[in-house]
């Protein structure tokens, strides 16, 4: 059976760190877990940051029909409805379909971030704020897009559409390990996206040029044959 990442989390925060801090208590009691992420070290290590996040507020939908109906064509904004009377008999009901505004989940929804290592699950440190923030600050979607927006910026667009479909991951190179990286690998350019939206890259080796054989021009000289 594999690492168990989430329940290694609760477990070591609730362990190490809930029966010694109320602050963090307090804020951890009020979270779930979110999707665990991967993330690689310059040492090859692997551990995991483990985002813990305010529930997303579910609003159910009333729904006032209390007989089974059948819906049965759209005219504007009326949808014609077949629905069963008592009697057996059919009754036609017209029903207006208002527009429902949904209101956009917040991306602002993280508290707290545990980090555990890849390898056995252990804990390894904790982070959390009062107030919920975005994590990442730079998703691996917005991470892509820049990346391109860069290519364009520099001329590379046309040329890296035949290299094929991009490979994703999170590095810790030189700052917070709560804020790796992405590293992006297109053919043979690497780029990185820092949590800030700095893209950078190295150009792609160009093949050094096969050494060619020059002959020297033909002279209209004729051999002299040696005597014997």
């Amino acid at each position: 059976m594999g690492l168990d990442v989430v329940k290694a989390a609760i477990d070591g925060a609730t362990e190490e760190l809930v029966p010694y801090d109320t602050e963090f208590a307090s804020v951890f009691a009020k979270t779930i877990a979110g999707e665990p992420m991967l993330v690689t070290d310059d040492d090859g290590n692997d551990y995991y940051l483990v985002p813990f996040e305010v529930p997303v507020e579910k609003r159910p939908i009333p729904i006032p029909l209390k007989k089974p109906v059948e819906i049965q064509k759209v005219e504007g904004k009326a949808v014609k409805l077949l629905s069963l009377d008592l009697d057996g008999e059919n009754a036609v009901e017209r029903v207006t379909v208002r527009s429902l505004k949904l209101r956009p989940i917040k991306e602002e929804r993280t508290l707290a971030v545990v980090i555990v290592d890849a390898e056995d699950g252990s804990f390894k440190e904790a982070s959390w704020v009062k107030e919920p923030v975005k994590y990442l600050p730079v998703s691996k979607a917005e991470a892509l897009r820049l990346v391109f927006e860069k290519l364009r910026q520099d001329g590379h667009g046309l040329r890296l559409s035949a290299f094929g479909r991009p490979t994703i991951e999170l590095v810790h190179r030189d700052a917070s390990p709560y804020y790796p990286d992405w590293k992006i690998t297109i053919g043979q350019m690497v780029f990185y996206v820092s949590q800030d939206g700095t893209v950078s890259y190295d150009e792609p080796p160009t093949a050094t040029p096969k050494p060619t054989l020059t002959l020297p021009p033909k002279s209209g000289l004729v051999p002299i044959p040696m005597p014997i």
